[in-house]
């Protein structure tokens, strides 16, 4: 379970991603809904493919790795190493 500032850190980052990201990134690991969802059962929710889910992940990942936004997250993952 993620702690509540951790969980804050997350969401403040999840501020760059749009609503369709967000719900992407969000439904395939698990963040706010607890319960991870495969990219196929993505898609069917979307009515897209899950190709088209791949690449909407992969670019909300690259979003989130970009300096303005791994700024915040850099705390959380260093505290993730301990």
């Amino acid at each position: 379970m993620i702690e509540s500032q951790s969980q804050s850190t997350i969401m403040e980052a999840m501020k760059f991603l749009t609503d369709r990201e967000f719900l992407i990134i969000d439904s395939i690991y698990g963040l706010t809904i607890r319960e991870s969802k495969t990219r196929v059962a993505v898609a069917q929710e979307l009515c897209v493919r899950p190709e088209r889910v791949r690449q909407i992940e992969c670019r909300a990942i690259r979003k989130l790795k970009h300096p303005d936004c791994f700024r915040n997250l850099r705390h959380l993952l260093a505290d993730y190493d301990k």
